[in-house]
């Protein structure tokens, strides 16, 4: 326990100081940090543009989509001991613990029991998600919580343990449901079997369970309906009702689904176990000590071993279980999960997995001679199995927390005191954004806020903060990028206004294109202009677009005259087009989009504009965001009255 406690706090310093791959890390830090200040929910209103991605609105409040068990034990260890990391890396160590006290309830000697427990710490799973704020290794202490306090309280005849056991099955269930029932389900169909003839002590023993577990369930079904409206009604499915058990159109929000069906759910189970030797200490050594242990358990028959069955039960019920929930193979198959942290969501394998490895050593090791030695071969292989694949783990890792770093360096060297930065992928798509570690703290009292890109509406942020400098992580493609990894860079922006403004533009042909055209539109007019048709390579011109509001009337109707849409918020889009002389089809394009709006005889943009390139790849036109600097150089707009 101790040791996992230190390594897993060594972890987390080493790999995670920035939070993992998986975004649900800063979620559950913030919920801890709403819930240390006494709220469950926080005003929709204030926090529309800085809310945390895993959460929805309800009656006019931000509910968080995960529930508070796991953020309220962080948000405990953050008061009682200073540091959420300190409870994170205790949790795990109380998960060996429980495996240790579970097995000595299950499996024969205090030997496979110390065995079992250390398989399960030096699991690199364990001490990877020790390490993070996720919640697996949580949820896992609290069915750990009730399979020994309930065979522990039987065995006792012990009320006081039985009701300690419902009490930990209810505060897992609060936090996780369909992990609580799958871990439960083996263990209580075994004991109801073995007290299949003694009602009473059976009933004795479910109403005691019943007793520690209602009063958090009430607790449970007393959030959701402040939250939710309903007592029934899961915060989980704030976000949308696609994020739930079953085929068909999955995903955390209604409108980024995909089509999840029983194939994808054998593919991610195959995908996930074909990954968890590579987690657990010992790998393929330690499974076929298990495997053994099985058989073993078989020939003394089901009578004299029940609990062995409880524990293949267990994997049954995880591995089958898990198929029909597509999150599983959205980490393993969609994005880089299972390969950087492990197959978390089939954590409570690693249970019978230890327990059962560590019971058939000891069988081997009761019987010396050869059988000793294939016992002491096996452990001794599986530790160089493990140390011979974690520095992969350690690499994948440190390339996540590398690419972190980079963009802190690129955030603090701004040296920004009173601001706010719109951040790339926020919002909805916070689970893919780059910068995890950029969050807003719950009261948004801190030098800078952390906003979602809206566009058009960031208006709204000028505004609102019309003391607070604007600025914009621009995630596009520099020269040299890698086409699915584009830059992060930091962009003042800045309100330009006028009642006509100039607007400027530098366009430099770097094609051997000989038509080049300027365009402007505003999505429904839209204004174009021969630059020149007999062009050539590093040839400049200068295109001036006078912006005038509808209400301006004496503005001269010319070729540089533009009068915008008269809208709260709109996109102004100035573009390059190049084409050749045979065809004069513009297929080479550029832009820049930028927002404004009209107030009164004022036109105002937020410069400077976004860029894009429209590339062409597999018989498809797309637009990426890139640096258009040097083909479509932007001045800042300028009031021509």
């Amino acid at each position: 326990m101790v040791a996992t406690f230190v390594l897993s706090l060594a972890v987390a310093r080493s790999l995670f100081p920035l939070y993992s791959i998986n975004h649900d890390d800063a979620m559950y830090v913030y919920e801890a940090k709403v819930l240390g200040d006494g709220r469950l929910t926080l005003p929709a209103a204030e926090h529309d543009v800085f809310r945390p991605w895993a959460s929805g609105v309800r009656d006019g409040q931000v509910v968080m989509k995960y529930t508070p068990p796991w953020p309220a034990v962080l948000a405990a260890g953050q008061w009682a001991l200073g540091s959420m990391r300190v409870a994170a890396a205790g949790v795990a160590a109380a998960a060996v613990g429980l495996v240790y006290l579970l097995a000595r309830e299950v499996a024969p000697g205090r030997r496979a029991a110390l065995m079992a427990a250390g398989v399960f710490a030096f699991s690199p799973v364990t001490l990877f998600q020790g390490g993070t704020f996720l919640p697996y290794l949580f949820g896992l202490v609290t069915g750990l919580g009730f399979v020994v306090g309930l065979l522990a309280g039987v065995r006792r005849r012990s009320a006081v343990l039985l009701a300690a056991s419902g009490a930990s099955f209810g505060v897992g269930f609060f936090a996780r449901p369909f992990d609580a029932l799958l871990f439960a389900l083996p263990f209580v169909a075994v004991l109801a079997w073995r007290l299949r003839h003694e009602p009473a002590s059976l009933g004795r023993t479910a109403g005691w369970v019943a007793a520690g577990a209602v009063p958090v369930l009430t607790l449970d079904l007393a959030y959701n309906a402040r939250t939710m409206g309903s007592p029934l009604a899961l915060p989980f499915t704030v976000t949308g009702p696609n994020d739930t058990v079953g085929f068909g159109d999955r995903g955390v929000f209604a409108d980024r689904t995909f089509d999840f069906g029983p194939r994808d759910g054998l593919r991610a189970l195959g995908e996930n176990l074909r990954w968890f030797p590579r987690w657990s200490f010992g790998g393929i050594a330690v499974l076929g000590l298990a495997g053994f242990a099985l058989v073993a358990a078989a020939r003394s028959g089901w009578r004299r071993t029940p609990w062995a069955w409880a524990l293949a039960g267990l994997t049954a019920t995880v591995c089958v279980g898990y198929v029909f929930f597509w999150s599983p193979f959205s980490m393993s198959l969609r994005w880089l999960g299972v390969q950087t942290l492990g197959p978390f969501y089939h954590l409570a394998v690693l249970v019978p997995v230890a327990i059962l490895g560590a019971w058939g050593f000891d069988l081997l090791w009761q019987r010396a001679g050869a059988a000793r030695r294939i016992g002491v071969a096996a452990v001794l292989a599986g530790v160089a199995l493990t140390a011979v694949d974690l520095p992969a783990k350690v690499d994948a890792n440190a390339d996540v927390r590398d690419s972190y770093r980079q963009v802190e360096d690129q955030v603090d060297a701004l040296g920004l005191t009173s601001a706010v930065l719109v951040v790339p992928q926020r919002g909805r798509d916070g689970f893919l954004s780059p910068v995890p570690f950029l969050e807003n703290e719950p009261d948004l009292d801190q030098p800078v806020l952390y906003a979602e890109d809206r566009e058009e509406r960031n208006f709204e942020l000028f505004d609102r903060f019309p003391d607070r400098a604007i600025y914009q992580l621009v995630q596009q493609h520099e020269a040299g990028d890698v086409f699915l990894e584009p830059s992060l860079v930091p962009t003042r922006l800045r309100l330009g206004r006028g009642e006509g403004l100039l607007l400027h533009l530098q366009v430099t042909n770097q094609t051997d294109r000989t038509h080049m055209v300027a365009y402007i539109s505003d999505g429904r007019s839209r204004k174009v202009r021969l630059l020149a048709g007999d062009s050539s390579w590093g040839d400049r011109y200068d295109v001036s677009w006078h912006l005038e509001p509808g209400a301006a009337a004496a503005t001269p109707e010319d070729d540089e005259a533009f009068t915008p849409a008269a809208r709260e918020a709109g996109m102004l889009t100035v573009g390059l087009a190049a084409a050749g002389p045979a065809t004069g089809r513009e297929d080479v394009r550029w832009e820049r989009r930028i927002p404004y709006r009209t107030v009164g005889d004022e036109v105002q943009l937020i410069q400077p504009g976004l860029g894009y390139e429209l590339l062409a790849a597999g018989g498809e036109r797309h637009w990426i965001a890139r640096n258009v600097d040097d083909r479509l150089a932007e001045a800042p707009a300028v009031d021509a009255r």
